[in-house]
């Protein structure tokens, strides 16, 4: 078993350094198949080399374990999803710090990094009563925990706004593997739900998965999506949402900053200090709007889609420049259509989208000042303050004080 290697990390674009002679060994132990755990293990490895000394162990070039190798690989500390109390079990026998990412065995006594599921729900009901809905359901597992969390955020911000949620609740996952026949009979049952509830309606699907069967049935009934049934689920597959029509609009969990929060909570334990009384939390990146729930009632198209270019990218530098590459009409006709649109430019519009993600990471994370600034689309700092101070009328750090105080 071999250190991750310099080669590996060249090809990921992460390598930075030289491996110092004697690093601590970390082992990975989470399955390496989605585009997920790619973005999650980046996180890991940003934070291996700010820490300078950490290897991440590999098996047969690949950095991560399985667990029939825990017993041997003589690790100084774990990240790993731990599923079972068999895999609880086994890590404890090894007497080396663990961090838990996975949800499910939350009440073991492992220290635990989480993506926010409650917030999850609260951001898809954000988005679905900004439609104008005032009919909700939710599509989901009644098994799975991840599950029950976004429900319940879900239902939490829509009965705050004077509703109601209609539950269809499942173990069937639509589109699982070896589930080709009961994908027909979940399409069936799904269908039925689908057609007692009334329209329009706002729905959402805890996964992707269950996102696309909620639009098989949908097709099978015949009903317009978005105009009777608008629909978000969770992950943002991107080929999975992209493949259906019309396109699945999807919450993207942070999985790289997931990672570096595991990370800097298993440097905390190997270096003695206290574990967190309670699971952290990571809230969403973001929630990428496609067909299926955009109910923008802009006529123009060129502005809409410029708006909806804007809200996808709400985490990340963007300039009128950028927009003009994905809307096919000179920049001064675009000013116009905005301004008759909305009553504001396009400059403003980013500002404002911005701003917005920004509140929001205040409210829901504790990362710091130049972190937000960073992950709400600004590459300076002094320039978000200035944006920050303009948008609210209040400083962000008077804004950070305030939101904090209230939790």
């Amino acid at each position: 078993m071999a250190g991750l290697t310099e080669n590996y990390m060249r090809s990921q674009g992460l390598f930075k350094g030289r491996v110092m002679k004697t690093p601590t060994r970390i082992g990975l132990l989470f399955p390496l198949e989605s585009d997920y755990a790619h973005q999650f293990v980046r996180g890991i490895v940003r934070y291996a080399h700010r820490k300078g000394q950490w290897d991440i162990l590999t098996e047969q070039g690949v950095p991560t374990l399985r667990w029939k190798d825990v017993l041997r690989c003589e690790a100084d500390g774990f990240i790993a999803g731990v599923h079972t109390p068999a895999q609880y079990k086994m890590l404890r026998e090894q007497q080396a710090p663990v961090v838990n990412v996975y949800h499910g065995l939350v009440d073991y006594p492992f220290t635990t990094v989480l993506t926010d599921n409650r917030a999850i729900g609260r951001m898809a009901a954000d988005h679905l009563l900004e439609q104008g809905l005032t009919n909700f359901a939710y599509v989901g597992s009644s098994t799975m925990g991840y599950d029950r969390e976004r429900r319940e955020g879900f239902e939490e911000t829509v009965r705050q706004a004077g509703h109601a949620v209609t539950p269809c609740l499942t173990q069937y996952i639509p589109g699982s593997r070896g589930a080709a026949g009961r994908l027909r009979v979940g399409e069936k049952r799904m269908a039925g739900f689908l057609a007692d509830l009334k329209t329009p309606v706002g729905i959402l699907a805890g996964t992707d998965n269950y996102g696309v069967g909620v639009l098989q049935a949908a097709s099978m009934l015949r009903m317009a999506v978005p105009e009777q049934m608008a629909v978000v689920a969770v992950n943002n597959d991107d080929v999975l949402c992209d493949l259906v029509r019309p396109g699945l609009s999807s919450i993207a969990h942070d999985a790289e900053h997931i990672g570096y929060e595991a990370a800097v909570q298993l440097g905390r334990l190997l270096q003695g200090l206290a574990a967190p009384s309670q699971p952290v939390f990571i809230p969403p990146e973001q929630l990428v709007i496609r067909a299926s729930s955009d109910i923008l009632r802009i006529e123009d198209t060129h502005v809409a889609e410029a708006i909806r270019f804007i809200r996808n990218h709400a985490g990340q530098f963007i300039d009128v420049s950028d927009i003009l590459n994905v809307v096919p009409i000179s920049r001064r006709s675009l000013e116009n259509r905005f301004r008759e649109a909305l009553g504001r430019t396009i400059h403003h519009e980013i500002r404002r989208t911005h701003i917005d993600r920004a509140r929001q990471l205040m409210a829901q994370t504790d990362a710091s000042l130049t972190e937000i600034a960073r992950r709400s689309g600004f590459n300076h700092t002094s320039r978000f303050r200035e944006a920050f101070h303009k948008e609210t009328g209040v400083s962000p750090m008077t804004y950070l004080k305030k939101v904090r105080s209230q939790k």
